[in-house]
């Protein structure tokens, strides 16, 4: 299994799968050869990377739903670092809840 990403999610997906390859920002060229490996893709790449880049579609999409609906609140589950959807937040002035099992995640993004 290959997986794509940076932090303490990454790092528990890997321990549990120890015979998996972590791949991130550094080494994206070479995660980005074919592969008929499972992949799994894991927030914590530090923002402006191949995983914001990946979400820009996503975030205009989300933009113009909060926007249309007058969303204030949003809760996110799970949440990972919040990586990319801090763009969302700040840009919106949103309310935001972060959810997930990674204590670390919750620790650091408070």
């Amino acid at each position: 299994m290959r997986i794509l990403g940076r932090g303490k999610t990454a790092q528990a997906i890997l321990e549990q799968y120890p015979d998996s390859k972590l791949y991130d920002d550094l080494n994206i060229e070479e995660f980005n050869k074919d592969s008929e490996e499972l992949t799994v893709v894991s927030p914590g790449i530090p923002p402006y990377n191949q995983l914001v880049k990946n979400t820009k579609n996503l975030r205009v999409t989300l933009n113009q739903i909060i926007k249309r609906y007058k969303i204030k609140t949003i809760v996110d589950a799970p949440c990972g670092d919040c990586n990319w959807i801090k763009l969302l937040i700040k840009k919106n002035k949103i309310k935001y809840t972060g959810i997930d099992i990674v204590k670390e995640c919750i620790d650091n993004n408070i």
